[in-house]
């Protein structure tokens, strides 16, 4: 089921009352009303209403319409993009089109916790950029304030905003990179998934690697046939997860929407893989040209960040991070697997969804679903051009609810203006011939603003054409 809403009025509220709803609703369950529109929460009533969940109680005071997905003490985990705290030369509008909007987050609260009816938990957070400051994120976007609300009126449901990663960083702008907290054994938990990883079919040299982490950390979680993923236990204790992803391009997958967001429940980034090291005339996919000076780069920036030795290690950190700002001003502006070619990211992302969908809290390996996964994906300002860290805003005024996160990205890229049979991160589970599987057919219905419409007729409704990062406008065209 995928329901769309796309309204020209549908922009963020202001925070007043911590995103309350301007309407008492029947279903409502708290007094907090907001004193100015707030056109967000009504939409995302109305993603519920058009697709006729819980539809004979609708407009009652009983209406329940996550009840089909959510019971009473279930654990649900709100997976947000929390990617980077707001610099301080960002406006709003550049801020909101990388991170989940708190009304959004708010609205699917509310609607949480009355499925929960008075019993359970309702957890909310996310795993940023190793150096992403996440006292600053919960500032910028107002969600003590909202923590407050839920323990003052939350009638027996907890909700807690949490930071997943175990591991974080401060990274100066020289480029020196001083580590804050190194709790991974202590909130993650690793799953061995080596035998249903998608990476088994990478074409390469099996180098893998992600920016500013040690390769030698990499090595031991993923080398040829063993791929371990270390997930925040939180997420994994989790009975539904609820994703609020951004409607954004990314430079590594093509677009960052459900599934690329499970990126956000590991508790270790090392565990990812992003890259493999080098161009593809070496078996690479980190860049597409032979550049000698790349290559190189690539080999200082594995010893920048593999091995401690003082002072040293920081005179090449900082070599690393100022190398980088060349290449992006001299025209060789894709560097760490940011381009069309990159057959690693994507791969590490489909298995996250598997493990999110597959992997019960024990770690063990399922053949069928152990966890209800929705999404809700904030597209009223999206991002396009240089995502997921610097895209510019695209007032997009949309929203859009599923209850497989495989179909709702499906939407998604279709609203951003792209075919989804050309992004292997989406299109791969609709070919995916394993025994976890997500998706069956390429869906072919949406409910659009209360009309039922095929793919080409959602198509014609939507005008826009997102930019696309610089290493996927070719592969794009």
């Amino acid at each position: 089921m995928i329901s769309i809403i796309k309204r020209t009025k549908l922009i963020y509220p202001k925070e007043v009352n911590e995103y309350s709803p301007d309407f008492p609703y029947p279903e409502y369950t708290f007094n907090s009303l907001n004193t100015s529109e707030n056109d967000v929460y009504k939409a995302v009533r109305e993603l519920f209403i058009q697709l006729g969940l819980d539809a004979e109680r609708i407009n009652t005071r009983d209406w329940n319409p996550l009840g089909r997905y959510i019971e009473p003490g279930n654990r649900v985990f709100l997976l947000c993009n929390f990617v980077y705290h707001k610099r301080k030369t960002e406006s709003d509008e550049d801020f909101f089109s990388k991170v989940t909007h708190p009304s959004v987050i708010r609205a699917v609260c509310d609607y949480c916790s009355i499925a929960l009816k008075g019993k359970g938990e309702i957890l909310i957070g996310n795993s940023p950029l190793q150096s992403a400051n996440f006292e600053k994120i919960k500032e910028s976007l107002g969600l003590d304030r909202i923590e407050n609300f839920y323990k003052i009126n939350s009638l027996g449901v907890q909700v807690k905003f949490i930071d997943l990663r175990g591991y974080v960083t401060r990274l100066e702008k020289s480029g020196k990179l001083t580590v804050l907290k190194n709790e991974i054994d202590k909130v993650g938990f690793n799953i061995d998934f080596s035998k249903y990883s998608t990476l088994n079919e990478v074409k390469g040299n099996k180098k893998f690697r992600i920016t500013n982490y040690s390769y030698k950390w990499i090595k031991k979680l993923h080398s040829k046939n063993h791929h371990i993923y270390c997930i925040n236990k939180e997420v994994l204790n989790s009975d539904v997860i609820f994703s609020i992803p951004k409607l954004k391009v990314h430079e590594k997958v093509g677009v960052t929407l459900g599934v690329k967001g499970y990126v956000g429940a590991v508790a270790s980034k090392e565990s990812l893989c992003h890259h493999q090291f080098g161009p593809p005339c070496i078996g690479g996919d980190e860049y597409p040209e032979n550049n000698p000076f790349k290559i190189m780069y690539s080999f200082l920036h594995d010893f920048a960040y593999s091995y401690k030795i003082p002072v040293i290690t920081t005179f090449f950190q900082i070599l690393d991070r100022n190398f980088t700002r060349i290449f992006n001003r001299i025209g060789t502006k894709i560097t760490a697997g940011a381009w069309s070619g990159n057959d690693t990211a994507w791969r590490m992302s489909v298995d996250l969804a598997k493990i999110m969908h597959f992997v019960d809290k024990t770690g063990k390996v399922n053949d069928h679903n152990v966890r209800k996964n929705l999404v809700m994906i904030d597209g009223i300002i999206g991002g396009e051009g240089q995502g997921p860290l610097k895209p510019k805003p695209v007032i997009t005024n949309t929203l859009i609810f599923s209850d497989n996160i495989v179909d709702g990205d499906f939407a998604g890229s279709i609203v951003m203006g792209y075919e989804p049979e050309k992004i292997k991160i989406i299109d791969s589970f609709y070919t995916d011939k394993s025994n976890l599987k997500l998706v069956n057919s390429r869906p072919n219905q949406f409910i659009f603003n209360y009309q039922d419409l095929c793919r080409n007729e959602l198509h014609s409704k939507i005008n826009f054409t997102y930019l696309s990062p610089i290493g996927w406008i070719k592969y794009f065209k």
